[in-house]
């Protein structure tokens, strides 16, 4: 297999005033295109062995060659965003903005008897984000939010408790929409607390309902999402 992957992302961040509300605005450009390319492979069948003390002795006729299918594939992808984030004094922060993505896709497929099969798909969307902090003590926030995917969280203060909690719609995972990737919650929280102001305890853990899910896909598989994890650090300043 031989892949190639160009990206480019181009941020532009603007802070400026109307009357007295503080606008951070931020824009920005991506740019990817990746081109993959496969090479199916015949040989002999591998010898039998046992799954729990196998021989790394056993031998193998070999060799592995080319059959002369192959399957080669170009992504590209284009994407636009707009987020204004409006402060309102000092305990009040709305932020909303706009994504467009574009992403076009092309395979061709040759079999053994030279069969060529040709794919393409191009899919466009627009995407939308808002959210709001407050600020009732200088340590701590509380944050709302609301669009595609949220993540919401909370931090601050001699002791913190946050959560989060990221889904994950149905996702196609070929150009022809035969295979589908299914959706997925996943909840994490994290919990921390300074003893004093040299010392902070942190305890983090990530996907606590142990969810079973795809994390990626790619070259005719799939990698999972890691499972349920607990972690404890402890942070010492000077």
């Amino acid at each position: 297999m031989e892949d190639d992957i160009v990206a480019n992302h181009t941020n532009l961040t603007i802070r400026v005033r109307t009357g007295r509300l503080a606008h951070a605005v931020a824009s920005g450009l991506e740019l990817t295109q990746e081109a993959s390319e496969n090479f199916a492979r015949t040989g002999p069948t591998a010898p039998s062995t046992d799954l729990y003390e196998p021989n790394p002795s056993d031998p193998y006729t070999g060799p592995i060659v080319r059959s002369g299918a192959s399957t080669a594939g170009v992504a590209s992808g284009t994407a636009g965003y707009l987020f204004d984030t409006v402060t309102l004094g000092s305990d009040v922060e709305l932020t909303g903005g706009l994504r467009w993505d574009r992403f076009d896709v092309e395979s061709r497929a040759i079999t053994i008897d030279g069969v060529v099969t040709e794919l393409g798909r191009t899919d466009h969307m627009l995407s939308w984000r808002g959210g709001a902090v407050y600020k009732p003590r200088p340590f701590g926030s509380i944050y709302v939010g609301l669009g595609t995917s949220f993540n919401p969280s909370a931090e601050g203060g001699n002791f913190i408790v946050g959560g989060g909690a990221q889904f994950m719609d149905s996702v196609f995972r070929n150009a022809t929409n035969t295979a589908i990737v299914p959706h997925y919650w996943v909840l994490n929280a994290i919990a921390s607390y300074d003893v004093n102001q040299f010392l902070t305890l942190r305890l983090n853990g990530n996907n606590l309902a142990n969810e079973d899910y795809v994390d990626r896909v790619g070259g005719g598989h799939f990698i999972p999402g890691p499972g349920r994890s607990l972690s404890v650090s402890a942070t010492l300043r000077r």
